[in-house]
């Protein structure tokens, strides 16, 4: 399995009607949250989206959220959407539960619960050919026909073998921008260069990281233009009023520049990561707490620690070694 993201351009009327599906996305997420909670604690009974478990009786295939939902479709104007979209929001909740008790299980404490939900930003289309399918492509632009949205164009930064096609989910940056994300089933495995030998991974602050032949690579740091563009967007944000249109713009273009920084510290670190991959077979990186150095960054007396963590993205590049 493999994801390919691009940029896509909607029109208004298609936007109109992805917020829509957003809102009823959010609306059956908090729903459903809501009626697992309160079927717990007043009944003892674990309600998925495929079935529930009652202590007495067991599994019951009859009572689950999809069978319900089902329902209301059919009563409920409201929630005039595909339906596959609306059931893939009942699945997403079973994996933030899954994942929440096996979080518990591994840990012995709190976990995280799913939480309720005050926006939407995503759509996921689950099944390729009946939510969503490839239409052409044309050079750098492609066409993903969206059941009951339509053709919305692609734009494709690199090629995209749409014979192997999966589920996609389409998202809504906070900058306005919209993507997509496509799962691919089967890629072709690329012959990289003959790799050979074992490195270890040394991360550090100053440094990004130092490997085990000696190599040093100098720490991320933001560029001198978009630490003054991300200062002057921060600065005009707190000078508006909340609620207003100017907020909401204001909002926008500061995040238009967080986006311009993340992609470029995405290019870097995916940079860094190819070259490791095509040197080395195995790779070894060190084990570090990140979320408790952020934690405790205060107590070390130095400042700008927390910051100079989170913008070495350790988690990033590791995930990205993994990928790879």
């Amino acid at each position: 399995m493999r994801g390919y993201r691009y940029r896509i351009y909607p029109t208004r009327t298609q936007q109109a009607e992805l917020e829509r599906w957003m809102s009823i996305s959010c609306w059956v997420w908090n729903s459903a949250l809501e009626q697992r909670i309160m079927a717990y604690r007043m009944c003892g009974v674990n309600v998925q989206s495929r079935s529930a478990w009652h202590p007495a009786r067991g599994k019951d295939l009859t009572a689950s959220q999809t069978r319900e939902l089902q329902d209301a479709r059919k009563s409920i104007l409201d929630l005039k959407m595909p339906a596959q979209v609306q059931n893939a929001v009942l699945l997403r909740l079973d994996r933030a539960y899954e994942a929440f008790f096996r979080r518990v299980r591994t840990a012995g404490a709190k976990g995280g619960h799913p939480r309720f939900r005050s926006h939407y930003d995503s759509v996921d289309l689950p099944s390729y050919k009946q939510s969503h399918e490839w239409i052409e492509s044309r050079g750098r632009v492609g066409y993903l026909d969206v059941r009951g949205l339509g053709a919305v164009k692609v734009r494709l930064h690199r090629p995209l073998p749409v014979e192997h096609l999966g589920k996609a989910t389409i998202m809504r940056q906070p900058d306005g921008a919209w993507s997509v994300a496509i799962t691919v089933r089967e890629t072709p495995v690329r012959e990289s260069a003959a790799a050979a030998g074992r490195i270890g991974i040394n991360r550090g602050v100053h440094h990004l990281y130092a490997t085990s032949d000696g190599e040093i690579v100098n720490g991320l740091r933001v560029s001198p233009q978009h630490e003054r563009q991300r200062r002057a967007a921060d600065k005009a944000l707190s000078r508006t009023q909340r609620g207003s249109i100017g907020r909401t713009k204001a909002r926008k273009k500061r995040a238009k520049v967080h986006a311009a920084i993340a992609a470029t510290r995405e290019q870097q670190i995916g940079e860094l990561a190819r070259r490791l991959v095509e040197r080395y077979d195995i790779i070894v990186i060190e084990d570090m707490g990140t979320a408790r150095m952020i934690e405790h960054a205060d107590e070390t007396h130095v400042d700008g620690l927390a910051r100079r963590i989170s913008e070495q993205c350790w988690a990033l590049l590791e995930r990205r070694l993994r990928d790879r």
